[in-house]
């Protein structure tokens, strides 16, 4: 049973998106215990906005600094140390990705839930 336990934190941690996933899960129980009357409304709510807050803003910011300011190491544990794009094209689809990965992040981050 520990070894089970023990295998799932170790791939929740190597999955960032399932790691802040579950983060949020964590944030949201922790929301509804502290708000009276729990209602279906209150339920939805606030697993809505963990959800958004840490799976879509959270995690696209991390992926957004995980590629640009550490995007050797990044591109070593995505596609292996050969992998390379010289295209011109691939390079501004990239780029595109990374602005789009940096203001979806910030706007989730702005609308914080509370």
């Amino acid at each position: 049973m520990a070894d089970m336990i023990n295998t799932a934190i170790a791939f929740t941690f190597s999955n960032f998106t399932l790691a802040f996933f579950v983060i949020g899960l964590i944030f949201s129980a922790i929301a509804m215990v502290g708000s009276t009357p729990i209602t279906a409304a209150v339920v939805v709510e606030k697993l809505l906005a963990w959800y958004v807050f840490f799976t879509v803003g959270v995690s696209y910011l991390y992926n957004f600094i995980g590629h640009v300011f550490f995007g050797r190491e990044t591109q070593h544990s995505l596609a292996g140390p050969t992998a390379r794009s010289s295209s011109r094209s691939a390079r501004q689809v990239w780029a595109s990705r990374l602005w789009a990965s940096l203001l979806l992040g910030e706007a989730s981050i702005f609308v914080l839930p509370r």
